[in-house]
């Protein structure tokens, strides 16, 4: 039988991730897990390896919307549905996200997409060393709708890392991504650190990245630094999230002040 109790405790250890992974935008959540997290004793001192299925939404705004190395100064609400499965040591995940700027009576105006989709494929690596899962290998297909300029398509890999220290875990990684038919070129680092640990699981994190991009000619894109404050411990296991973040466009030296808020509310959760 599964415990209700680990149910719980299995959300909150994946929803009590702030953002900012390699992807570079304000809304993307981290969802690096531990594949030992879904273990379980049974008879015997067996240990068996469970499925865990979870869904989840957040919503909110975002005001100067950064997407990578592209200032939007856009002010935009979200609403994004992402379906997570994590089996064995691998994960699979599928992400939907409708955006409305509220800047231009015509979106198109300042860039900003009014539709994204995103298929991932995720394999943690083990190190035969110490026996914990440091590193994933992702694959993503995302799809992007921005009107004037119809679906483009982006193919990525991620190589992410984890230190999960008890005072001052990190989440990291790098990624590369290719638009094939815009013949662009993407690559990219960010990490982010815990500063302030509470003991509701509320924290204060920090993050940098920096980017850049060949879009016929190499170029350094975007430096980046975040902060970020999770407040969790509010009803249905959900979690508020107040984020600034301050960046630097190197090649034209332009500067982005990004605000945004949202909620992440966790709607289905059922280990197999």
């Amino acid at each position: 039988m599964i415990c209700f109790d680990k149910i719980i405790l299995t959300f909150v250890f994946i929803f009590s991730y702030s953002c900012f992974a390699q992807e570079l935008e304000l809304f993307e959540l981290d969802d690096f897990v531990d594949p030992k997290e879904f273990r379980t004793n049974v008879q015997n001192d067996t240990i068996k390896s469970q499925s865990f299925l979870a869904t989840y939404v957040l919503a909110g705004v975002d005001r100067n919307y950064q997407f990578r190395n592209e200032f939007s100064k856009s002010t935009i609400s979200f609403i994004r549905i992402t379906n997570s499965l994590y089996f064995s040591h691998f994960q699979m995940n599928l992400k939907l996200a409708k955006l409305n700027s509220h800047t231009c009576k015509n979106i198109n105006c300042d860039g900003t997409p009014n539709f994204k989709s995103r298929l991932q494929f995720a394999i943690y690596s083990l190190d035969e060393t110490t026996k914990e899962y440091l590193g994933r290998y992702q694959f993503s297909w995302n799809v992007v709708n921005r009107p004037g300029r119809g679906l483009i398509h982006e193919f990525s890999i991620d190589l992410d890392f984890s230190i999960p220290d008890e005072n001052w875990p990190f989440y990291g990684g790098l990624i590369y991504a290719n638009k094939p038919w815009e013949k662009e070129q993407y690559l990219g680092f960010a990490g982010r650190y815990t500063i302030i640990r509470f003991e509701n699981n509320s924290n204060l994190k920090w993050g940098i990245g920096i980017s850049g991009e060949d879009i016929g000619v190499w170029r350094w894109g975007v430096f980046r630094n975040e902060f970020s404050v999770e407040l969790s411990g509010i009803p249905l296991s959900s979690s508020l999230h107040i984020i600034y973040s301050l960046s630097r466009q190197l090649y034209i030296g332009e500067w982005n002040h990004e605000v945004g808020a949202f909620l992440s509310i966790p709607l289905i959760g059922h280990l197999f």
